[in-house]
């Protein structure tokens, strides 16, 4: 027979399994909000995977995809920026 399990014990292990649920999230995709830019990476990215049956394209595959959309090397490279990056609306970071 199984006890029951005292009120705030009950509270207490609800707060624990939410709190649990929340770190198995995946932070680089709860926030809902993207700009036109990301929007029309992904669809792509989406597009690609859907076309090739390939659930995770290489590196040189995302790269193909991105040129795909017009994205071409223009400058030196410089160091990552920080996470999150927020890219604005006239493509520069």
């Amino acid at each position: 027979m199984k006890k029951k399990c005292k009120p705030k014990l009950r509270e207490f292990m609800t707060s624990r399994a939410k709190l649990a649920e929340k770190e198995r999230r995946n932070p680089t995709t709860s926030d809902p909000v993207y700009s036109a830019a990301e929007q029309e990476f992904m669809m792509a990215c989406e597009k690609y995977k859907r076309i090739r049956k390939r659930p995770f394209p290489t590196c040189s595959e995302i790269l193909a995809i991105a040129i795909s959309l017009g994205y071409r090397k223009v400058e030196a490279a410089v160091e990552l920026p920080t996470w999150p990056m927020r890219i604005q609306q006239d493509g520069s970071s």
